[in-house]
């Protein structure tokens, strides 16, 4: 809008300018000057007009100018230097430029300090990602390897085994193995225990596995330890039961040699599963107690027949696979040599697992008393 208003201003000017003298106006109808606009000429400072010569100039008539009289309004072009201000086309439109380089330049500066501070939030978000990756690898050191996990395991478990274990975990071989590593590294360090005695008899009903299987030999090294619970011996299962025992023997038979008839493994493992099923669809004619005898003694059975597949299987009908020794230190040394662990105890063998737990710990006591000097 002011813009406009001075275009229009200029051009009026332009008009009178080609018309007559630059600060004159054009004479009126009579040929006489016309009367002073009162903003288009201002005389100049100090010269007296008609007004003021009789009563002593500008000075006396501001003096005789009431206090109280308003303050004359001026145009917004008015100059107190006599000659109005006036802007011409050109100078408009210079200005009109300048003001759109202007504003020109301040956007593009807008621009690249936006870009600035988008690469200051991008360096800080990665920045914040680094600082996150390195407290999550702080947090990670913390934390406790699988390895060292492995070894807190196997301590806590030797402790275990040394301050009397639960029976169950002395009969499953759990605390038997426990006590078999610990001796181990200490013999492996060159230490020996005491001579700990160990009766024959005791490690014949000791089983002994290379871990290819979760149990050894059990009910097979002796076919005449067949003690079927109470409730198997009723006429429902004796011809499963019959056929088992048989089967049994033909495999023992065939053992030594170093192989076993696929046919006998396979039919003995179906047996066994049909009598498992069998006792499973019957459960509401059994007692709890019955009930765990019979599943407990068909699955040690099924364990058992499970050495019939190995490769190796002659192994556990002679010396190689067996607990043999006099004492506790030659037990362990055999066993070391032929990479064996200890499998779980068979129905029967209970009482000889706890004995033979208990020379364990006194061996590993022996071998702490003996470090200790």
């Amino acid at each position: 809008m002011n813009y406009q208003r001075r275009l229009a201003a200029g051009l009026i000017v332009s008009a009178l300018i080609g018309s007559t003298a630059f600060g004159r106006q054009p004479p009126g109808p009579s040929g006489n000057p016309p009367p002073q606009g009162p903003y288009l000429r201002t005389p100049p400072v100090g010269q007296p007009t008609s007004g003021t010569q009789a009563d002593g100039g500008v000075a006396a008539s501001l003096l005789r100018t009431p206090v109280n009289n308003p303050a004359p309004a001026y145009p917004p072009d008015y100059s107190p230097y006599g000659i109005p201000y006036i802007e011409s086309p050109a100078h408009g439109y210079l200005s009109g430029v300048a003001e759109v380089t202007t504003a020109n330049g301040a956007y593009l500066s807008q621009v690249q300090q936006a870009r600035l501070l988008q690469s200051q939030a991008d360096m800080s978000k990665l920045d914040l990602r680094v600082r996150m990756a390195e407290q999550q690898r702080y947090l990670k050191s913390l934390e406790p390897t699988y390895e060292e996990t492995r070894q807190k395991d196997i301590y806590n478990a030797i402790n275990r085994s040394r301050n009397t274990p639960p029976t169950y975990e002395i009969w499953s071989g759990k605390a038997l193995d426990a006590m078999l590593v610990a001796i181990q590294r200490e013999q492996r360090d060159g230490r020996k225990g005491p001579i700990v005695p160990l009766d024959p008899v005791m490690l014949a009903h000791i089983n002994l596995t290379t871990g290819t299987t979760s149990a050894g030999v059990g009910m097979l090294k002796e076919l005449k330890r067949f003690q079927w619970p109470l409730p198997l011996l009723d006429d429902a299962f004796t011809a499963n039961r019959n056929r088992i025992e048989s089967l049994a023997r033909q495999a023992v038979e065939q053992a030594p040699s170093g192989a076993v008839d696929p046919r006998i493994s396979r039919e003995l493992q179906k047996l066994i599963n049909g009598m498992i099923s069998t006792v499973k669809q019957k459960v509401d004619d059994y007692s709890p107690t019955d009930y765990v005898q019979m599943m407990r003694y068909l699955r040690e059975i099924s364990d058992s027949t499970k050495v019939l597949q190995d490769a190796n299987v002659s192994n556990y009908f002679n010396d190689t696979y067996r607990a043999t020794g006099n004492t506790v230190d030659e037990m362990i040394d055999g066993m070391t040599r032929r990479g064996l662990t200890f499998a779980p105890a068979s129905t029967g063998d209970e009482p000889y697992y706890t004995a033979l737990h208990k020379a364990l710990v006194n061996y590993d006591y022996g071998l702490h008393r003996v470090a200790a000097r």
